[in-house]
């Protein structure tokens, strides 16, 4: 009766054992999973950020085009205010100099 007390014990160990080297497993798998998710997301990350720094580059480029033709635009309406003989601002003017 005592070897059997023993027995059921030894498999009740065993069968511990088992269960918990099943957990070991599938906690490892979702480590695993969890760690390829992780790198995707950092890399989403790192493209975004790629992204918009280059976007925020063109803008930069872009302002700086359009205060290049603003300016340009003022220096030929001036002309052509002198060369009607005007003294006023022309309306693209005062538009201009209002942005």
């Amino acid at each position: 009766d005592q070897r059997r007390a023993i027995m059921d014990k030894y498999k009740y160990k065993r069968r511990q054992v088992k269960e918990l080297q099943e957990d070991m497993d599938t906690m490892g798998r979702t480590y695993d999973n969890l760690c390829a998710e992780l790198n995707t997301i950092e890399s989403h990350v790192n493209d975004n950020e790629s992204r918009h720094s280059e976007a925020l580059k063109q803008l930069d480029d872009q302002k700086a085009k359009l205060d290049r033709v603003s300016k340009q635009l003022v220096r030929y309406n001036r002309d052509i205010r002198q060369m009607k003989g005007s003294k006023t601002q022309t309306l693209d003017e005062v538009r201009i100099s209002r942005e």
